[in-house]
């Protein structure tokens, strides 16, 4: 009796771990499609996100030696500007010697833990608020 309660539990375990390991599969935000890009968005706009939600990312400017990047990010659906700032390292992040690699390195943009483009766990880019403009900051205040 012990022994068939023994390899029930390893078998919904093991067969747990496989759904879990296809789902992560399936689910991977590295497997999410970029959306068509909206007329409202600009070319070298680059898309982040996963299969619910993203954004179009613009770096509009590159301020100086500062540190200091001006991005515009838009809405993937219909090309709305959903937020325009000035962002700065807010973590240690390592110095990115283009945009190109900038823009690569960026995972999404996360406007529910203070508008942040988030590069990795330990390293994000904040913005200087109150920022330029945009639609989600008119909608927060």
């Amino acid at each position: 009796m012990i022994k068939k309660i023994i390899f029930t539990f390893a078998g919904i375990l093991l067969l747990s771990g496989i759904v879990f390991f296809l789902l992560k599969y399936v689910f991977n935000t590295k497997n999410a499609v970029a959306p068509e890009r909206p007329k409202s968005v600009p070319e070298t706009a680059v898309w982040k996100g996963d299969f619910d939600e993203g954004f179009w990312i613009f770096l509009a400017d590159t301020i100086g030696d500062s540190g200091q990047y001006r991005f515009k990010i838009f809405r993937d659906y219909n090309g709305e500007l959903a937020f325009d700032g000035l962002f700065k390292s807010a973590s240690q992040c390592s110095k990115f010697s283009n945009r190109e690699q900038l823009l690569n390195h960026i995972k999404l943009f996360d406007f529910t833990k203070g508008y942040r483009l988030v590069i990795d766990d330990s390293c994000y880019l904040g913005p200087q608020l109150p920022p330029i403009g945009g639609s989600l900051w008119n909608i927060d205040n």
